[in-house]
């Protein structure tokens, strides 16, 4: 991995911006699936559809986690921001678990 991200960071300013654009894209997705599974919030199997992980908002949440964690081992984040930035998601996905274990809660309309 490491030689991989030595690799990585001789290529372009645009690739660094396409790795910052990713993180923003995958968690900003992750308040869309969110208000997706609130519109869906009648029907109990459509909520949780769009919660679970690797499909729904806690697959995003996961996949930011993963480029957060690919930025820090490229160098492009300090282990202070990348650890912050990771505690972040974790909360999240611990709300998202919350979410669906409690999803009778959110589903009596």
């Amino acid at each position: 991995m490491n030689y991989l991200c030595n690799v990585k960071c001789k290529m372009t300013y645009s690739y660094l911006t396409g790795q910052a654009d990713q993180i923003r894209r995958s968690s900003r997705s992750v308040g869309a699936q969110i208000a997706e599974a609130w519109a869906k919030r009648r029907y109990k199997k459509h909520f949780i559809s769009k919660l679970i992980p690797k499909i729904g908002t806690d697959g995003e949440q996961q996949e930011t986690q993963h480029w957060i964690e690919t930025a820090l081992d490229c160098g492009y984040l300090s282990d202070t921001v990348s650890k912050e930035l990771l505690e972040h998601c974790a909360s999240v996905g611990r709300m998202l678990n919350s979410m669906m274990n409690k999803a009778d809660s959110f589903c009596s309309v």
